[in-house]
């Protein structure tokens, strides 16, 4: 009889996130986990909520060995040619920026550093780390509930991430997660769109931000970037969609001081991932592509014991400077160089 059957019991938080959970996109994830492949800044399987919390906990367990304690010798030792002229300040672009000290060592010779990073913590410590820099941090976005209960997951919600915590199961706020957005300045910076002709010498904005996302609306334009451990944290399927994001960024002959590594992808499964010659070429079409400098990477890399790069062969860190083009209408109208400082060496226009 229909009154003597029990009241059917509503399945528990856990088994509701262990459901959630067994779905082709998250399944993909806990693969890349269980195998120990290493996580990618981004992942197609992952959305932005997603991938950026998988670098949340990177930088929770401390695993950011690609950090380093002093000034890049690469940047260091191509500064002179990237930026000859000594008085000029631009704004640089620095992406997947982290908490490199390149930063206030570039904002020291009289530029406007603009660093984008998607974890917090990472911008957090280097907040704390340079506190002679007094960052001043700044949120901006509507106010929104802290938690939205969802008994399974119905799709991605920007600026959330599904989980279980006290509340139960569902979205919860997350700061890294693309929605709010929150800007670290030096004083007398104000976090907002602007040309390189308007570069604020010796400024610092650091924003929390998937770059993936970045627009000028959001960032303005620069003339310098200096990507070193970017492009090779992005798998070479997308490598296309990192290098639109930054090409849309620049303004004509811009230049990227690029750093990348060139060895048998099939020995190691990265990241960093490989890109040579031929990938450089084929990612920056509109760029004229220079190699400045080849150093052998192989002895630093093989003391990562436990891992394939013990056993990695011939493996070279190549330093790229690539200069932006001008539009084919203006090199039509008028084809010759366009003269000063910022076209010695022969690097184009």
């Amino acid at each position: 009889h229909p009154s003597d059957r029990a009241p059917a019991r509503r399945p528990s938080n856990m088994l509701r996130m262990m459901r959630s959970l067994l779905r082709p996109r998250h399944l993909a994830l806990i693969a890349s986990l269980s195998t120990g492949t290493a996580l990618c800044y981004y992942s197609p399987e992952a959305g932005s909520a997603e991938r950026l919390a998988s670098w949340q906990e990177r930088w929770d367990a401390g695993n950011i060995r690609f950090h380093k304690e002093s000034v890049n010798r690469m940047l260091a030792g191509a500064y002179d040619t990237w930026c000859p002229d000594a008085n000029a300040s631009h704004r640089v672009l620095v992406p997947l920026c982290g908490k490199t000290v390149d930063m206030p060592w570039l904002a020291s010779k009289g530029h406007e550093v603009v660093g984008v990073e998607g974890v917090v913590k990472a911008i957090e410590q280097f907040g704390a780390e340079h506190p002679a820099l007094s960052l001043q941090p700044r949120r901006e976005g509507a106010a929104r509930p802290d938690y939205i209960r969802a008994d399974e997951f119905l799709g991605e919600k920007p600026g959330y991430v599904f989980t279980l915590r006290e509340a139960g199961l569902g979205y919860y706020l997350d700061s890294n997660a693309g929605g709010d957005t929150i800007d670290w300045v030096t004083p007398g910076l104000a976090p907002e769109p602007r040309p390189n002709r308007r570069a604020v010498a010796g400024g610092l904005w650091l924003t929390a931000r998937d770059f993936f996302t970045c627009s000028r609306k959001q960032l303005g334009t620069f003339k310098r970037v200096w990507d070193r451990g970017s492009l090779v944290a992005v798998p070479p399927a997308v490598r296309g969609q990192y290098a639109a994001t930054l090409d849309g960024l620049l303004e004509p002959g811009a230049r990227i001081l690029l750093s990348t590594f060139d060895y048998d992808q099939e020995k190691a499964p990265g990241p960093p991932f490989a890109a040579g010659e031929a990938e450089v070429r084929r990612l920056f079409p509109n760029y004229r592509v220079h190699l400045i400098a080849r150093l052998d990477a192989a002895p630093e890399f093989r003391q990562r014991k436990g891992t394939p790069w013990e056993r990695i062969g011939k493996m070279d860190e190549l330093t790229w400077i690539l200069v932006k083009k001008r539009p084919l209408w203006q090199r039509v109208l008028w084809p010759w160089p366009l003269g000063g400082r910022d076209q010695d060496l022969d690097l184009g226009d």
